[in-house]
């Protein structure tokens, strides 16, 4: 996979979101683009919603993604439509000392497996 080039991050709403921005280049066939998600807790649920943006369909905020954080691993979940069928998305956030990942996966049926599609892994840098 190409570059992920000038990240962002940053708190908002006194701490009760954040919110990232992030450009893509050189993915294999794939021109150039900006992505970023807005996060809100409601400490009222302690449930996080996850909205994506992305230059790919300006002035939109994909469907949210619902979840939560219990010992160190936050688990979200969403719908889309993948090859024009509805499907289920699951989101996983693990944190270890100095690293955290980042896990979709998604699947068709209510039971089905879920088909992992893309990973991300976080270090400090420096």
């Amino acid at each position: 996979m190409g570059p992920c080039l000038k990240p962002t991050a940053r708190p908002i709403l006194g701490g009760l979101g954040n919110i990232d921005a992030f450009s893509f280049a050189g993915l294999p066939g794939i021109d150039p683009w900006e992505a970023g998600t807005v996060r809100l807790y409601d400490p009222r649920t302690g449930l996080w919603r996850l909205y994506w943006m992305t230059s790919r369909s300006p002035g939109d905020f994909d469907p949210p993604m619902e979840g939560r954080f219990e010992d160190e691993v936050g688990v979200f979940y969403g719908a889309e439509e993948r090859d024009g069928r509805a499907a289920r998305v699951r989101f996983v956030w693990t944190h270890t000392p100095g690293a955290a990942r980042w896990e979709q996966s998604y699947r068709f049926e209510e039971d089905g497996p879920w088909k992992t599609d893309w990973i991300m892994d976080f270090r400090p840098a420096g």
